[in-house]
């Protein structure tokens, strides 16, 4: 298309009325410079980007054709979805435009911009529109698409500026690979399945339902419970999935834990401290009082253990029987005030009691020189929360305004999440508004006089764009999702009255 082709079609695109653009932005303590450098190998966004599966461009130049593969907006739907677009507009360092033309009755511009804000920050945005009749017969998915886009992209930003604050270079060498094993998997086990049923054989379909089997088990591994080793600082790791996250701390002779997994990612765990030469753990912490996050103490029982009393607490009345079969790995170094300080070599770590909040008993950790804290479960970063409903359990107000506090106290802090990736101080506020919009529609909801059964068709929390979780809490599997949020949410209202 020719540039004055591109100034109309982009002038119809602009006065269209078929959606209003989707767009977001996300501020990042990333020099505009280095940040571009990063973004402009487009090659390497699906390592950062989770909206993308794959990308052919090295490098962005005007004119050339962005060819890519999108992820599916739910990662349990079975597409990819294949993408070409021609760039139109590249302003170097600042932002670069494509058009989107290959659909039938469908034209769209997607803009990526990053905007220098000084002092070593910029702001990372992605902004998108699109119109005709072919857009218009399919709105509903594209809308919903352009909103994964763009939340999935300012995730990636928020990535990028964690792999530049820990010292790595926002290249090949410093952003983790990205790897398609399960993906060669899955595709495999359905081959399978499809030349099965064309045989119509009997042991045929046997191995393809178990190759299916095997494609879903590696899927579920791959989304909650391989590891993800993240370095935080020099000495300090997070290692992300397989239960709760674990902060690995060490100097000299000394290793902590802040919280142990359970198996198997508890195995996992301690196996990559063994691949990475960290070890023996000394030390211990349970932030509070979940299995997922206690129960891999058996893997380490040479070392002391450290929680909050009423974490000590909390784990016999709940889960008492369990800990009983286990004596020798609980918590046998407890305190009880707001706060206390241990050493682990030279390094000072500092334990905040943060008061009744996801449980009666939470610990954040603050490896204080590093600017690095775990969170314990106040925050399920990108994630609908588990909520128990007993006393030891979650307090929704607590909660908040311990999430608001740790932002505000700790503005440029690296925050390890109890579940999720690693988050700064604006992810622990997006928390707590969606906390405050859930207790507000279903105190709406109940103020009304709804049934539990209406306030589960009323509430909407579909804009925060949260993915959901399994538990094995009483030994079965659960899910945390919109509909068991709202219903924990309101039965935790109709208690307190």
């Amino acid at each position: 298309m020719t540039m004055a082709g591109n100034a109309k079609k982009g002038a119809l695109l602009a006065a269209a009325t078929d959606m209003e653009p989707i767009h977001g932005s996300i501020e990042v303590d990333v020099p505009a410079d280095i940040l571009w450098r990063g973004f402009n190998k487009p090659n390497l966004w699906p390592r950062w980007n989770p909206c993308f599966f794959w990308c052919r461009n090295k490098t962005l130049r005007l004119g050339d054709k962005l060819v890519w593969c999108f992820e599916p907006i739910r990662p349990w739907y079975l597409y990819k979805m294949f993408a070409i677009a021609n760039i139109i507009e590249l302003e170097e360092g600042k932002k670069v435009t494509w058009e989107v033309t290959a659909l039938p009755g469908f034209y769209a511009h997607h803009t990526y911009s990053i905007d220098d804000l000084g002092d070593g920050r910029s702001r990372f945005t992605s902004w998108e529109k699109a119109y005709g009749w072919g857009f218009r017969l399919t709105r509903l998915f594209w809308l919903k698409h352009f909103t994964f886009v763009r939340n999935r992209s300012l995730e990636g930003a928020r990535a990028l500026e964690i792999v530049h604050l820990t010292g790595e270079k926002l290249d090949a060498t410093g952003i983790p690979p990205r790897s398609y094993f399960n993906f060669l998997a899955a595709v495999a086990g359905l081959l399978a399945l499809i030349v099965a049923f064309a045989a119509l054989g009997a042991w045929a379909l046997l191995v393809a339902v178990a190759e299916a089997a095997i494609g879903v088990a590696l899927w579920f591994y791959a989304a909650y419970v391989k590891l993800r080793p993240v370095r935080l600082a020099p000495g300090v790791h997070a290692l992300l999935g397989g239960g709760g996250n674990t902060l690995v701390v060490e100097d000299g002779e000394d290793t902590l834990l802040a919280d142990t997994k359970f198996p198997p990612g508890s195995w996992l765990l301690r196996r990559w401290l063994r691949q990475e030469g960290i070890g023996p753990v000394t030390k211990m912490i349970n932030t509070h009082y979940h299995y997922d996050h206690s129960r891999g103490n058996v893997l380490f029982p040479e070392a002391e253990c450290i929680a909050h009393e009423l974490t000590r607490q909390a784990m016999d009345r709940v889960d008492g029987s369990w800990w009983t079969r286990h004596r020798g790995v609980e918590p046998t170094h407890v305190f009880d005030g707001e706060r206390t300080t241990i050493m682990v070599g030279a390094r000072e770590v500092e334990l905040i009691f943060l008061g009744h909040g996801h449980t009666v008993g939470d610990v954040a950790v603050n490896v204080v020189a590093a600017g690095v804290i775990a969170t314990s479960d106040i925050i399920f970063n990108g994630y609908y929360c588990y909520m128990d409903l007993h006393r030891e359990g979650m307090s929704v107000p607590g909660t908040i305004e311990a999430l608001r506090r740790f932002a505000g106290e700790h503005p440029k802090a690296i925050f390890m999440p109890g579940h999720g990736p690693i988050a700064r101080a604006a992810e622990l506020l997006r928390t707590a508004a969606y906390l405050e919009d859930l207790m507000r529609q279903v105190s709406a909801a109940r103020a009304a006089g709804k049934s539990l059964a209406a306030t589960l068709a009323a509430v909407d929390l579909t804009e925060w764009d949260l993915q959901i979780l399994p538990s094995f809490h009483q030994n079965r599997l659960e899910w945390a999702t919109a509909r068991s949020s709202i219903r924990a949410m309101y039965q935790l209202l109709e208690r307190a009255g």
